[in-house]
């Protein structure tokens, strides 16, 4: 063999032996996802919330003077009407306010009637008149403010209502502004639920309408019972991504329901969507859409857990309506399915690792 040729083969080999040994460039690591599994009653139009009954109008009374409490016939759970007495300081001091005020005020009440026959008489000057007048009237003043003060050392009901709590004991020293009673409203309570987001996605301006009742159940009390939209705050929790409602409901007379109890609120939602619901209410964040129609002739898809729970496949999905609270499904979607929610550069097939779970229950 020709040694020229030789050499180059024996390069050649070298080189080829060398690209061969190159290790391979590692793997995508597998993309992080958070998943929601689609309950098997989610496509019903009812939908039962859990809640918490709380007082609705509730008022913190308390005293405008401090001292040491020396009544107390306030007690939780007791009814009062307008008026009645809650609580009581040691009026002792301020009786000897209305004492010295009203001596000084009679003093110069005196002065100044004096005055006004000497003023005629000639007997003292104009201005000695007026800063007579001045006294009498700043005394007057002084024992008005005295007799309020006094009027203070009780507190009374505002209005007809329930105690929630009394958060003080008899014979303590209480302070201006510091709450005494607490009086909740006797005719109403609120019963408070945490919507998903998504869920608001359906809901239409009717759903503000206060004369659509929805069914409240008491934990422990026989019977049903009814509220009716009464807020719904605008912030979102962002940790459990809910909005809170508030509902409003009649305080029963027959039993006694206190804030605090777990309730269920029993929603039928085809009264409160724009549409006929569907029952299927995603996240925005679960559906994508392509530009141009795909899929069997859908241009809307999420993207599927797929049986190993190591990859994803894409479905293509029918969206009935959105908003900036989520999205309604009309079909591609059955119970059972576990579909991303969050999840960047997924493609069909992509290897992904499951790093959040829960269940999308409406």
């Amino acid at each position: 063999m020709n040694y020229r040729v030789a050499v180059a083969i024996g390069l050649c080999s070298a080189f080829a032996l060398t690209a061969c040994s190159k290790p391979a460039a590692p793997a995508k690591p597998p993309a992080s996802i958070e998943v929601a599994k689609i309950s098997d009653d989610i496509f019903g139009t009812m939908r039962d919330f859990p809640a918490v009954v709380q007082a609705s109008d509730q008022s913190d009374l308390a005293f405008r003077v401090s001292g040491e409490l020396i009544e107390l016939p306030a007690k939780g759970g007791m009814r009062v009407a307008k008026g009645d007495l809650l609580a009581k300081v040691d009026p002792a001091d301020f009786i000897r306010a209305v004492e010295d005020a009203k001596a000084t005020y009679d003093l110069a009440k005196l002065n100044f009637e004096r005055a006004a026959s000497l003023l005629k008489s000639g007997s003292i000057s104009a201005s000695e008149h007026d800063t007579l007048k001045a006294e009498y009237q700043i005394a007057q003043a002084e024992l008005n403010i005295a007799k309020t003060r006094l009027g203070f050392t009780e507190l009374r009901a505002p209005k007809d209502g329930i105690i929630g709590s009394v958060p003080v004991d008899n014979f303590e020293n209480v302070q201006i502004g510091e709450p005494i009673v607490v009086l909740d409203s006797v005719a109403t309570l609120d019963v408070v639920v945490d919507v998903a987001e998504h869920l608001l996605a359906v809901a239409s301006p009717r759903s503000a309408d206060n004369k659509i009742k929805h069914k409240v159940t008491i934990e422990g009390i026989n019977g049903e019972f009814y509220a009716s939209r009464y807020e719904v705050e605008s912030e979102k929790d962002e940790v459990s991504k809910t909005y809170k409602a508030t509902l409003r409901m009649e305080r029963p007379q027959q039993v006694a329901i206190l804030p605090g109890m777990s309730a269920v609120v029993s929603v039928d939602m085809n009264k409160i969507s724009r549409d006929a619901f569907s029952g299927l209410v995603l996240p925005s964040s679960a559906v994508q859409f392509e530009p141009a129609k795909s899929l069997d002739g859908h241009n809307s898809f999420i993207w599927k857990l797929s049986d190993t729970g190591d990859s994803v496949v894409k479905q293509a999905v029918e969206v009935q309506q959105l908003s900036e609270y989520g999205v309604e499904i009309k079909s591609g979607i059955a119970p059972g399915d576990v579909i991303v929610v969050y999840g960047q550069g997924l493609f069909d097939g992509a290897p992904v690792n499951v790093v959040k779970t829960r269940e999308i229950n409406g």
